[in-house]
């Protein structure tokens, strides 16, 4: 073969094989076939997943009263005095134990107590209040056998823990806190029922109610003196007694003196016709005003220790300390008692009833039933007092009172007994 044969040859050769061939970034040339594409990492169904872990079960939470906190270190514990525990325990799934561990810092060996309330897991119990003494096992409440009372004057620390069948255990809430002995305990504000705010709006100063005093006899105490010798006064009452009453109640008490003095009410039904009748005289007996006292319990001081309570018609039924007076009122008002307007007679304005109820004790041609909430409807409500029938936790219609709850529950749609709404003056 020629060298021009040979060279003609390898050009040839040499154009075939650049057909054929791919560029760098491995895209074909025109003129190649297409080859076939093998699968590739990126566009392949994955053949494998991770199993999922499901969501921890949500941890138990606690929510604190407003108005009645956890100890703490703004207010010093009294010694001897129950601390009343109070706020809810929430939890997602059931609840197996609410507890309180306290700690006494000043110990050499810092001397740890637990308080503790259990939950069977057949009950379901998702929310525990620290005062409900029905839900646990033990059929007493945490705040029953927390014992703060029994605590020794010094520095303490505290952690509330929740558990649940699921096997979560969690601290919902700690803090500090001190008890102190001294000659005279001082009230702080976990020794009011939930009306630390009210009594606060009501006097604008802690030091016109918050007084010091020493355990008497019972849930009976002593007030420091000259606390009384400044606050506590004397005005015109019921049933031929003065009221003791603070000196920020005393214009109150002469409102509602006013108007039991110059209000006319008259009751019709059952058989029975008060005639025209002056509200004073539904006021039957005068029961007390300013009495230094806890609750009957001594849980609580009693708002009577304020100078701002009145009882009237104590031993009038239903106007016991009881809760189940509450539904005999509201079925004797709101189902029996019906307000025809106001009547004027022979130059005198009376507010007019129908009874047409069965009860058969009567004062002055009034049943019993309605003597406190007419003096409240048209007397005490007007003068800016709230009623103990409106209690959450009791009836107590025997009691008016200016710092434990707002007046204006009396004008609730579903729970208010309020009748009149205009008045003769």
């Amino acid at each position: 073969m020629s060298i021009v044969t040979r060279v003609a040859a390898c050009a040839i050769a040499l154009i075939m094989l650049t057909a054929c061939s791919c560029t760098e970034s491995g895209s074909l040339q025109a003129g190649a076939s297409s080859p076939r594409l093998l699968p590739s990492a990126r566009t392949a169904e994955p053949y494998y997943s991770a199993p999922t872990t499901p969501p921890a079960p949500a941890l138990p939470v606690f929510e604190e009263s407003e108005a009645m906190k956890l100890p703490n270190a703004s207010e010093n514990l009294q010694y001897g005095q129950h601390f009343n525990l109070t706020g809810t325990v929430s939890s997602t799934v059931p609840l197996a134990f609410v507890a309180l561990t306290i700690v006494h810092a000043d110990a050499p060996y810092a001397v740890e107590t637990e308080f503790r309330v259990t939950f069977d897991s057949s009950r379901n119990v998702l929310e525990y209040a620290l005062d409900d003494a029905q839900s646990p096992d033990e059929g007493l409440s945490l705040d029953n056998l927390a014992a703060f009372e029994a605590l020794e004057p010094g520095n303490y620390t505290y952690e509330l823990t929740a558990g649940t069948h699921a096997g979560a255990s969690v601290r919902v809430a700690s803090g500090a806190f001190c008890v102190e002995r001294g000659e005279w305990l001082q009230l702080i504000s976990n020794n009011l029922r939930n009306t630390y705010p009210t009594a606060l709006a009501f006097f604008g100063d802690a030091e016109r109610f918050m007084f010091r005093y020493k355990w008497g006899d019972g849930r009976h105490i002593v007030t420091e003196h000259r606390w009384v010798q400044r606050y506590i006064t004397r005005t015109p009452g019921v049933a031929g007694r003065a009221w003791r009453v603070h000196a920020d109640a005393v214009a109150y008490c002469e409102q509602a003196m006013d108007y039991l003095q110059n209000t006319y009410v008259r009751v019709r039904g059952n058989g029975v016709d008060s005639g025209i009748v002056r509200l004073f005289s539904l006021a039957v007996t005068n029961d007390g005003s300013y009495v230094s006292r806890f609750v009957t319990d001594k849980t609580y001081v009693s708002h009577h220790a304020f100078g701002t309570a009145l009882d009237i018609n104590a031993y009038t039924v239903p106007n016991t300390n009881e809760p189940e007076n509450k539904q005999i009122i509201y079925d004797e008002v709101t189902n029996c008692l019906h307000y025809n307007g106001i009547v004027r007679e022979r130059g005198t304005a009376y507010y007019d009833f129908l009874y047409t109820g069965s009860w058969d004790s009567y004062h002055v041609g009034v049943p019993d039933t309605l003597l406190n909430y007419l003096l409240y409807e048209l007397a005490f409500y007007r003068a800016g007092f709230g009623w103990g029938y409106y209690y959450p936790h009791t009836c107590d219609a025997m009691h008016y009172t200016l710092t434990e709850m707002a007046a204006s529950l009396h004008d609730e749609p579903d729970t208010g007994l309020r009748k009149v709404f205009e008045y003769a003056d």
